[in-house]
This record gives structure tokens, sequence and C-alpha cells, in this order.
């Protein structure tokens, strides 16, 4: 009976503070001040991933993550589900942006800038940079995620003003940029290694030794399949052939590559003063190229095997347009 009297009256403050820490999400940040926090910059598919396997991995009865999730908002029926997995998860989720935060935390503290939009992270940490509060990027570990390396040099500049503000250099934040594609891809490649299927063939001179790659799809990830598949493909004495389908054009297509590095394609062309093999001044040779590049558009809503015709391919499902 003593126990009950004294068990009860503790049961329901802990319902009354889950309540009001429900209500009022600020306040569990302001007393959860001696826990690891983790901060993302939007609730999305994939900053819920992550912060599932942070708690999988990071979780205990002890020692639970306190995982924030800004910028949140109940717009239409996707984002009410995302919001009630994150609840589901512990987490505190916020409308505010992350950059107004008055963030203080005594242990290990990370953020995760991981928009939809890639320009968006970049501004995220900019107006990080600018908060009135050391406290919010002291010792923290700041992770940035983008493909597109024009950002790098601003990246490169907020960095640099972020460091001018603390004068021991051992409080500074730790940024890290993720190119969060390409680790998916070379990641893939490590196991699933391109020339697997060519380990212990026998190599016949009199055959044309050549083997097949296709892509379906030329988005983000299509496209950074394509460029690691140009070095990881290669293997001496066999020659690669890259089959490309989507229904991106051509024209698009080429362009966009051509921002990244116009040598890639001018590798392919036979002859081309990429491939020039100096002796001396008088002859001149050129290199093999160094893949084979096939590029179809095809409406892929309309996608029949039957009109694929090859008769050996290594088919790569990469799934994103």
């Amino acid at each position: 009976s003593s126990f009950l009297n004294f068990l009860t009256p503790v049961a329901g403050g802990v319902i009354i503070f889950d309540v009001l820490t429900s209500f009022f999400p600020r306040l569990r940040l302001s007393i959860s001040i001696f826990r690891n926090h983790y901060y993302f910059s939007e609730l999305n598919e994939r900053t819920l991933a992550l912060a599932k396997s942070i708690i999988s991995q990071k979780h205990s009865i002890f020692n639970k993550p306190l995982l924030v999730f800004t910028d949140t908002y109940l717009d239409d029926e996707n984002s009410s589900e995302l919001f009630l997995r994150a609840r589901k998860l512990g987490a505190v989720c916020i409308s505010d942006e992350l950059s107004h935060l008055n963030i203080k935390c005594f242990r290990e503290k990370q953020f995760f800038l991981m928009d939809e939009k890639e320009g968006d992270n970049i501004k995220t940490l900019s107006a990080m940079c600018e908060n009135k509060s050391k406290s919010m990027l002291k010792k923290a570990q700041v992770y940035i995620f983008y493909q597109d390396d024009s950002y790098a040099m601003i990246e490169k500049r907020i960095y640099d003003k972020i460091n001018t503000r603390f004068d021991d250099v051992k409080d500074a934040p730790i940024i890290v940029r993720v190119k969060e594609y390409e680790n998916l891809i070379l990641s893939l490649l490590a196991k699933k290694p391109l020339v697997a299927p060519l380990v212990g063939r026998e190599y016949n001179l009199a055959e044309k030794n050549e083997y097949n790659l296709t892509i379906i799809g030329s988005g983000k990830m299509g496209m950074q399949m394509f460029l690691s598949s140009t070095w990881a493909g290669q293997f001496f004495g066999y020659k690669l052939n890259i089959n490309i389908v989507s229904e991106e054009s051509w024209l698009t297509f080429r362009n966009r590559l051509n921002r990244i590095g116009p040598e890639i394609l001018e590798s392919t062309k036979d002859k081309a003063p990429l491939l020039k093999i100096y002796e001396d001044e008088k002859n001149k040779e050129f290199a093999e190229p160094y893949f084979n590049l096939r590029y179809s558009e095809y409406d892929l809503n309309y996608a029949d095997l039957t009109d694929v015709e090859c008769k050996t391919v290594s088919l790569t499902d990469i799934g994103a347009l």
C-alpha cells in the first residue's frame, strides 16, 4: 500500500510531463542538455531513415539520444504520415528552422543538413553561421549533403567565416560534406564488382572480349552509376560497353555530362586529342577509347521487355529517373 501511494503520484507526474513536452517541444529541448543531440534540417524519408539507424545503434534506457526534426509542417497527408512516424521514434518535431534554435548541449551534438533541395542545405549552413549564439556550433559535427561540386567553394567560404568566430580551434565545428549517391554507388560496386562475371573466364584473342553494362535511368543515381562505372568497369583485356536507357533526351544528358567533365565523352571517340600517345615529334599514336557509350531514349512508362534485343547484357537497375 505504501509503495502504491508512492508510485501513483510519480506515474501521474510522468504522464503530465509527457503531455507537456508533447505540446511544448522546446521544453523538451531545454531539459535534455545532458543527452546526445541529433538535429535534422527537414523531415523527409531520408532523414527519417537515418534517424531510425541512429536509434537502432545508439539507443539504450540510460542513454537515449534526442532526435530533433526542424522545419516540420503538416501540409498534406504525406507530411502527416512522416510526422507520426517521427513521433513514434520519440523525436521532437518543430516548425522552426534549424538556424533559429537556441541550442544548449553538454554532450555530443550532430547536425544533418539533408533537405530535398541541395541548395537549401548551403543556405541553412550559412544561416547557422549567422546565429548569434556560439553554443550552437561549438564542438559540433555538421554533415551537409549535396552532389553538385559547384557548392563546394561556397561551403569553404562559410567554413572559414565560422572558424573566425572561435578563439580556440578545438571549439570550432567539424563540417563534413556527404556525397550521398556517390557513396551509395561506390559501396554497391565494392560489394558487387562489375568485372566479377569476367573473373575466371578464359581469355580468347580471337574474340572481341567485350562486356556490357546497362543502366536504366539517367537521374542523379543513374548519372553517378555511369560516372563510377567508367572507372570501376575498366578491366585489362576487355572493352566496356555502357548502355543507358532513359526518358531524358540525349542532348539534355550530354549537356549535363559536359558540365561535370567534357573529357568523359571525349575519351569515347576514336583518335580524340585526349587519347594521343606521343612517342616522338613525327610519330603520333592514339590509345583505344576508354569505353563505348550507347544512349537510347525510351518512354519507360510503356517499357516492354520484348523490345530489348541483346546477346549479353549485365542489367543494373538503379531505379532513379
